[in-house]
């Protein structure tokens, strides 16, 4: 190492030791008051060998509404595709269910795509959608309660990848609703838990529709994730915004990059943010360093074909009972059963 770059490298180590110390004494002075969850669970991800961040951080109110602005680009293929599916998957579902139904959705968001079901399943006599973002569902379930007087809506305020105390059900038919594709932001393990936790929730004799993204052109998904309008960047930059406020942290947005690509190996688009600058992150009083060019993972894609999803779904004790798919196989919806 030549002598300059010594310097350089011994000034930025004292200028980052200088900012550690001066972050600590102000958080010990003021120690404010933040999720403590958030802080453990944020703190241990950014300590891994390749730091993470968890997805369902995307979605507090300003989350949510871009993730809407993200549904109605012409890249953005999947919402479109499966929007144009429901009414005619809800028909074939109203034709084969003669009993009253209660819909459970994992994720409402805006509860955009439950409409299709109401429009054309009238046998859904109760609706229960959860989400994480509380302001965002109580706004949409009072939208739908006014378009849909006849059905009993019960918002629940939750975390869906969680164990969710649900109301006392009745003795409806109980299907699970998870539209998008959602499925694919878990790794396989984390989708085999949720699917056995749906399992559980819906019970004996229950289902599932759930929407499930396919494999296809690399060139299609990373228009998807790359729109020329910058939404899903600032989506992606908009998780440290909502960790700042919820846990403290101090990131700098204008310090980060958006960064999305489709891995072939494991079949799955992959989205980052990559430090700009080396630079340190207080949350909660403890300081992160991250180094230039290094990135947080916030989110996976995983995409399936039949066969691959078949026997994910198999291990969480669930069969294909049908499947739908969008031409040019664009996506796919999957009903799953208990029996």
């Amino acid at each position: 190492m030549t002598m300059s770059k010594y310097i350089n490298h011994r000034f930025e180590a004292e200028m980052l030791a200088d900012e550690h110390l001066k972050t600590q004494a102000q958080f010990e002075h003021n120690p404010p008051q933040f999720n403590q969850a958030i802080i453990d669970d944020v703190l241990q991800s950014l300590t891994l060998p390749q730091k993470e961040l968890c997805a369902k951080y995307f979605y507090d109110a300003k989350g949510s509404a871009l993730f809407e602005q993200i549904c109605d680009l012409d890249e953005y293929y999947p919402f479109k595709s499966e929007m144009a599916m429901l009414p005619s998957v809800a028909q074939a579902l109203s034709q084969k269910f003669s009993q009253d139904i209660d819909v459970i959705e994992f994720g409402a968001g805006a509860s955009v795509k439950i409409k299709s079901l109401f429009n054309h399943i009238p046998q859904i006599k109760r609706y229960l959608p959860i989400d994480i973002s509380g302001e965002h569902l109580r706004s949409a379930a009072k939208k739908l309660k006014a378009a849909y007087p006849s059905v009993e809506i019960l918002p629940i305020e939750a975390d869906f990848t969680q164990k969710v105390k649900l109301p006392t059900l009745t003795n409806h038919i109980k299907l699970g609703f998870f539209p998008g594709s959602t499925i694919g932001n878990f790794d396989k393990n984390l989708a085999l838990d949720f699917l056995n936790q749906v399992r559980r929730s819906v019970g004996k004799g229950g289902y599932l529709l759930i929407g499930v993204d396919t494999k296809k052109s690399a060139s299609v998904l990373h228009q998807a994730y790359n729109d020329k309008q910058g939404v899903t960047k600032a989506f992606n930059l908009n998780i440290l915004n909502h960790l700042n406020q919820q846990a403290g942290a101090n990131f700098e947005l204008a310090q980060f990059e958006h960064y999305a690509f489709y891995n072939p190996v494991k079949s799955r688009i992959e989205m980052h943010l990559v430090s700009k600058k080396n630079q340190v992150v207080c949350i909660g009083g403890h300081n992160i360093h991250i180094a230039e060019g290094e990135s947080i993972h916030t989110e996976n894609s995983y995409k399936y074909n039949r066969q691959d999803f078949m026997h994910l779904s198999a291990k969480a004790g669930w069969k294909i009972n049908q499947q739908w798919v969008a031409p040019n196989n664009q996506f796919s919806l999957y009903l799953l059963s208990t029996s």
